[in-house]
């Protein structure tokens, strides 16, 4: 598959790190975050995320995940897409150098940029939610594909009259795999953006939303046996303070039955989500009988000038089904 290069320059940004204070939960993009957390247990953090490397051109090349034989997928709250009247640019050279088959996307707040997006990235299609809050008022959930690697069946938003759990409704794609050593095998991905801020009310909700979906996938996995489902997105919660872990205990109290992948990265100190106190919360939670390795979050901040300002605060999230 061919890979694109970014056309700017390299800047090396430090990462900001926490500073001894008490670890406090991220502002979130609806509405600042004062609720301190609970000191979480002492994690070591992964490294420290180095400049991208460059080309003969002197241009930075971003990881490339993907590979003709597998199928690889990811999530990336891209902000109230576009942040900048860059963002189309460099959104699409980051899908195509990273070179991923299917790509989650939150917050998507323009349908023209959106149909940008695609102009940008020949050879994909994609599925944008047609919810809204009001009048030209959403951030919505779209899913953008490769069409030779992958055969869109079908498509649906999930939950949609239950506003207290989903603000906005999650988007279930389901797919079949057209080439590499997977080809004819079918997959379920289920992008969710669930409600913001750390008010007791939206904790609540974020719990009902978790519940929801558990349901939601049990029953499809016996409607569908041996369905290979997976959940990924914004699930706008941590998983190193206990009132975090309780939002997941749908999961995570049936081990059996599902894999929450990004929950041990989250642990060991990655983050998604760019800020002093560097949140994981952006997340990828799948039935057992779906592998995920390597799950990738490539350090943006770090290879794109002014990534922050021009794209989103959140870095992407991506996975390989080898």
């Amino acid at each position: 598959m061919q890979r694109f290069i970014l056309s700017f320059l390299l800047i090396a940004l430090t990462a900001c790190t926490d500073s001894g204070s008490t670890p406090k939960r991220p502002d979130l993009p609806d509405a600042p975050a004062q609720q301190p957390l609970p000191s979480p247990a002492p994690v070591t953090p992964t490294s420290t995320p180095l400049p991208a490397p460059m080309d003969d051109d002197g241009e930075p090349i971003l990881p490339q995940l993907g590979d003709t034989n597998t199928f690889e997928f990811g999530t990336w709250n891209i902000e109230n897409f576009p942040k900048s009247d860059r963002a189309v640019d460099i959104a699409s050279d980051v899908v195509k150098q990273t070179d991923v088959d299917v790509m989650a996307l939150e917050e998507v707040a323009s349908e023209v940029a959106f149909q940008q997006l695609l102009d940008e990235l020949p050879g994909f299609s994609g599925v944008l939610s047609p919810h809204q809050y009001g009048p030209n008022d959403y951030q919505k959930l779209a899913f953008i594909y490769r069409q030779a690697d992958l055969e869109l069946v079908d498509w649906e938003l999930l939950f949609v009259k239950q506003n207290y759990s989903f603000p906005r409704p999650p988007l279930q794609a389901h797919f079949r795999i057209k080439t590499g050593s997977r080809a004819g095998q079918d997959v379920y991905l289920i992008a969710v953006h669930l409600k913001a801020t750390t008010k007791d009310d939206s904790q609540q909700r974020r719990e009902a939303a978790n519940k929801a979906l558990e349901g939601y996938v049990a029953d499809l996995t016996t409607r569908v046996p041996g369905a290979q489902v997976t959940l990924l997105g914004d699930f706008n919660e941590l998983v190193t303070w206990q009132a975090g872990l309780n939002v997941f205990k749908p999961w995570t109290d049936k081990p059996e039955n599902y894999t929450f992948h990004t929950k041990p990265l989250a642990l060991n100190g990655e983050y998604t989500f760019i800020s002093p106190s560097r949140p994981m919360l952006d997340h990828m939670i799948s039935t057992r009988n779906v592998e995920l390795n390597p799950i990738t979050i490539p350090k943006l901040e770090n290879m794109i000038p002014s990534y922050r300002d021009l794209v989103s605060d959140h870095l992407p999230v991506m996975a390989r089904l080898p």
